[in-house]
């Protein structure tokens, strides 16, 4: 089964290879830059959304 959702450290580290911070990327959600859902404390990114911007 293929992971829909991911952790904004995974992005950090996938799609930006740590070059971005975990704090920059929560920017970016905060501003609607970077789509995310928000489960509790957490935050979580649609893996096929990062992947068509990033990738």
């Amino acid at each position: 089964m293929e992971k829909r959702f991911m952790t904004i450290k995974e992005a950090a580290q996938i799609f930006f290879e740590g070059k971005i911070s975990v704090a920059s990327l929560y920017r970016l959600i905060e501003t609607g830059e970077i789509p995310a859902i928000r489960i509790g404390k957490k935050y979580l990114l649609n893996v096929t959304t990062m992947q068509e911007k990033y990738g």
